[in-house]
């Protein structure tokens, strides 16, 4: 591991914190702790860093890819009047999770509304996987069939609408979800 992270340094490849727990990188606050955390400068620094994972043989996990909050981006997209991602406003995790599982609610899922995604894959070629290519059924997709192909990117098609009219399915599904939880008694 020393020889790996001295050659991510003398490369310039990007930032690394060693010995991180991983709660604050998790939506549920869960995690153990990361040997080495590395902030790749840009995607052809990611690909170099993969590179060396390979050749030092380095078991790894990709904490970010498309790592917008799924949550954020659907507020954000709501704001701006586009219509299509209010499924997702409950839904914790980041676009390249939501992707990998096909993540859905209220009828609708990541499937219906991902056109094309970039992903490194195990080659480490950075290639765009259109729609029929990614195979979403319910809750998988052929990211989760295919582990080791990294989700970077996603372009998703959503439709204008009446912003006020998105803003209240989302609070109407808000107040749905926050009355479907159970009630939390201290003990």
């Amino acid at each position: 591991m020393t020889e790996f992270l001295k050659e991510i340094i003398q490369k310039n490849l990007g930032k690394i914190e060693e010995n991180v727990s991983l709660q604050k990188y998790t939506t549920y606050k869960v995690g153990g702790v990361c040997r080495a955390l590395i902030y790749p400068k840009d995607i052809d620094k990611l690909v170099e860093i993969l590179r060396l994972i390979k050749k030092y043989k380095i078991p790894y996990k990709i904490i970010v890819g498309a790592g917008y909050p799924l949550i954020k981006l659907s507020l954000l997209t709501a704001k701006h009047a586009l219509t299509g991602l209010e499924f997702a406003s409950g839904i914790p995790g980041t676009i390249g999770g939501a992707i990998f599982m096909n993540a859905g609610a209220y009828k609708s899922d990541m499937g219906y509304i991902t056109s094309s995604i970039k992903v490194i894959t195990k080659d480490l070629q950075i290639i765009t996987l259109t729609n029929n290519e990614l195979d979403f059924h319910y809750r998988t997709s052929f990211l989760k069939k295919h582990p080791e192909y990294i989700c970077i990117e996603a372009t998703l098609k959503l439709n204008y609408g009446k912003k006020s009219e998105i803003e209240k399915v989302i609070k109407d599904r808000r107040e749905r979800r926050i009355k479907s939880q159970p009630l939390e008694y201290p003990s």
